[in-house]
């Protein structure tokens, strides 16, 4: 330790007192912290040089990601023709999926909400993918197995959408998932292709009885064949039937609280300043200022789902 002390002695005495004195000035540390201050400006020069260039590309990448999550945030069932009750199915892309999901699982009671819940996003997905009314696939589905993918019945229906193995098989020709004989069986207790044959045939007994879900929903049960053959014999269908009157029943109970929340969410924009513009079905605010601004724009029908976002976070008028 001495031997370091007298080191660093000898070489503080080295330096000529003049140079010990100038390095000690005040002008000398003054020069010290110029150049510091430069050195700090050119290194935050340089991280915002990186930034700025960086920033236009991250920004157009948000902005599709946004624009991209605002096309997929709702459910589209533009080209579904007709639904089981006459509900107005475009009333639904009102709603985020999350949302939506959450309006029908609070229809459900008890047990069967937690039972539905696990495949009700795949079930929302395969409804739109083939344009098929979601309330009635869910309410064939309560009927059919009370959302338990494990039922079985005693003619060997399976699966949630209870679809049986010569009727599974057929449908997956017709889905393009050819397999063994011997696996189909296996095939119809996935929960996903369940659910897909199960929407796929209710589209497809749809368009055989041409857009009537009544007699549909009969042959899902029936099958084809019994109805076709009680038309033809001007039988009467679907009346005294118990499996078309449990899945009225289960239509009506998951579907009340979208008509009650729809019909709610009405009456608040009749109170707002949007009102409908009958010519072409644009919605417009009742200032002529700003109607003259989207009529330049031909902004198409921004209301509805705007309105309702702005309900929900604000309650002063539009």
């Amino acid at each position: 330790m001495k031997n370091l002390v007298l080191k660093g002695r000898l070489g503080l005495s080295s330096i000529p007192s003049s140079m010990l004195k100038l390095l000690q000035s005040s002008e000398a540390r003054a020069a010290v912290r110029y150049f510091n201050t430069i050195a700090i400006f050119m290194v935050v020069g340089l991280i915002f040089s990186n930034e700025l260039s960086s920033r236009p590309k991250r920004e157009l990448l948000k902005a599709q990601s946004i624009v991209k999550s605002a096309e997929l945030d709702y459910y589209q069932f533009n080209s579904a023709a007709s639904t089981f009750k006459n509900i107005n199915l475009k009333e639904i892309q009102n709603y985020s999926k999350a949302e939506f999901r959450a309006v029908l699982l609070a229809s459900v009671p008890g047990k069967l909400k937690y039972r539905l819940g696990r495949y009700l996003k795949m079930t929302m997905e395969l409804s739109e993918k083939y344009q098929v009314d979601p309330f009635w696939v869910i309410s064939v589905m309560w009927t059919e197995s009370h959302f338990n993918f494990k039922a079985t019945s005693s003619v060997s229906a399976t699966g949630l959408m209870q679809i049986m193995p010569a009727t599974g098989e057929f449908l997956m020709k017709l889905l393009e998932h050819p397999d063994a004989q011997e696996l189909v069986y296996e095939k119809i207790r996935d929960p996903k292709l369940n659910i897909e044959m199960g929407v796929f045939y209710l589209k497809r007994l749809l368009r055989i009885f041409k857009g009537n879900h009544k007699l549909a929903t009969v042959a899902y049960n029936m099958g084809p064949g019994g109805v076709f053959r009680r038309l033809r014999l001007k039988l009467p269908v679907g009346v005294r039937n118990l499996y078309l009157d449990k899945v009225r029943r289960h239509y009506s109970l998951i579907s009340k609280n979208f008509i009650k929340l729809n019909k709610r969410i009405n009456a608040e924009l009749k109170n707002t300043l949007v009102i409908k513009f009958p010519n072409n079905g644009y919605l417009y605010t009742q200032y002529n200022e700003l109607d003259e601004v989207f009529q330049f724009l031909e902004t198409p029908r921004f209301g509805a789902r705007l309105a309702n976002n702005f309900l929900r976070n604000s309650n002063k008028s539009l």
